[in-house]
């Protein structure tokens, strides 16, 4: 059986990456502090309390890493609106994850992301534990693209992270121990059913998914010519059957819009991991079950992919 995650081995050279990440860090820092007066710091947070703000400790760092802040420090009107979302993402997930990050314990959070891409939330969630939680956390990012993976290596890295973010290409694997959270940021499509249902077979305590690009609904309507088809509304359907599914698997699951004025891929899908066997969550199951084939049978009877990749865990409609 495969550990949840194992440290990044190999020799670099030059000086040592936790000396070479301080130098960077503190050159960022020192940037960002002349480029931040206390009435730019107002404009860019909108006088919330923002975990990533540059002022932060660690934060203009990671920023310049994951490509939001510009070499003098600044954070361009085109970053601005992603800074926002980011933030706000972190914040929500935070709150259900609250309950974990802080237990009194130096025993490591398990996060994995899916279709993690450059691994931008991982080192997010890596960063919040360094900085925010009373509690380190050990990721393991996913994704199937050998370059974009290269690239996630090297910016974590660079922020001195490669003790807590490891990098794989591929499937995830059989896991130690599930994760506390898995998540996955704007999959495209049906890439999103895949993390949900990798995420439900690694039996996930918590899993938060922000899906992108509705697009296999909208085709299928197509095909049958349904009055309903179009992607805006295929997104909805979308989304109302994922919530179903994920409680027909045994969780309780609710939606939110994280970042409504910054972008219309805003939905996030949480869930939390029921008790196993208990009447009260077989009940729930099977209310979800119910409620994803009343869905499907009412617009059309076209079903979505996360369907059939529960069917490893059990979920026959």
């Amino acid at each position: 059986m495969l550990p949840l995650l194992r440290h990044a081995r190999g020799n670099r050279p030059g000086r040592p990456p936790s000396a070479r990440a301080s130098s960077f860090a503190a050159t960022f820092a020192e940037r960002s502090a002349r480029y931040w007066t206390p009435e730019r710091l107002q404009a860019l947070s909108g006088g919330r309390d923002l975990p990533l703000s540059p002022d932060k400790p660690g934060a203009a760092a990671l920023l310049r890493v994951i490509g939001l802040m510009g070499s003098d420090g600044s954070i361009g009107s085109e970053a601005v609106r992603k800074f926002r979302q980011i933030n706000l993402l972190l914040l929500e997930v935070e709150r259900h994850l609250a309950p974990h990050a802080s237990r009194p314990t130096r025993k490591p959070l398990r996060v994995l992301e899916l279709a993690s891409g450059q691994s931008q939330l991982s080192l997010l969630l890596a960063h919040a534990a360094a900085h925010r939680w009373g509690r380190p956390a050990q990721v393991l990012a996913v994704d199937r693209d050998a370059t974009r993976v290269q690239r996630a290596e090297r910016r974590a890295h660079a922020l001195g992270l490669s003790h807590a973010v490891v990098q794989r290409r591929s499937e995830i694997g059989q896991l130690g121990r599930p994760p506390h959270l898995a998540v996955a940021l704007h999959a495209c499509d049906t890439a999103s059913d895949d993390a949900l249902a990798q995420a439900v077979r690694a039996r996930s305590l918590l899993i938060a998914c922000a899906p992108c690009c509705h697009a296999q609904l909208a085709r299928r309507w197509l095909v049958q010519s349904h009055p309903l088809r179009t992607i805006h509304t295929a997104a909805h359907v979308t989304d109302a059957m994922r919530v179903a599914l994920l409680r027909a698997a045994g969780y309780r699951v609710a939606a939110s819009e994280f970042a409504p004025e910054h972008t219309p891929k805003n939905r996030l899908l949480l869930a939390g991991r029921l008790r196993a066997g208990v009447p009260a969550t077989r009940a729930a199951q099977e209310e979800g079950l119910a409620e994803y084939v009343a869905l499907k049978s009412a617009t059309g009877g076209a079903g979505i992919a996360l369907e059939g990749l529960l069917g490893s865990v059990g979920i026959r409609t």
